[in-house]
């Protein structure tokens, strides 16, 4: 039930279970797996944060946790942006740029203003 198109699916898989079914999760402190990273590991490839950014915007949350997801997503927005716009995707890095959840960061912030200029003059992107 993971999604295919994300390298790290856990985040969306228990948020869409909790979602879908009410259920509960509890805290364990003990290990309860090991893992391996290695250089072709999909995780080692880069992440499909961008993807992860689209699943999660749309999930509803409580007003309790509406500023978690905000401040999760809040991080996870430049570094989307940047998957679509490096892919030439600007339909879908206009959903992350006109979000609730893109970071308002000021004028002084290299990524952002390089992502704005981009997203108002896209043919540009071939330059950079």
């Amino acid at each position: 039930m993971f999604r295919e198109n994300l390298n790290t699916p856990e985040i969306e898989f228990f948020l869409r279970v909790w979602n879908n079914h009410q259920a509960s999760f509890y805290f364990h402190n003990a290990y309860l797996i090991k893992y391996r990273i290695h250089f072709q590991s999909a995780t080692s490839s880069g992440l499909s944060i961008h993807n992860l950014f689209l699943w999660l915007k749309d999930i509803a949350v409580s007003e309790n946790n509406k500023k978690y997801k905000i401040n999760f997503l809040n991080r996870l927005s430049v570094p989307a942006m940047n998957s679509f716009l490096r892919e030439g995707d600007l339909k879908k890095a206009k959903l992350v740029y006109y979000s609730e959840f893109y970071k308002d960061v000021s004028f002084l912030n290299y990524k952002s203003t390089i992502q704005k200029i981009i997203l108002l003059f896209p043919f540009i992107r071939k330059y950079i």
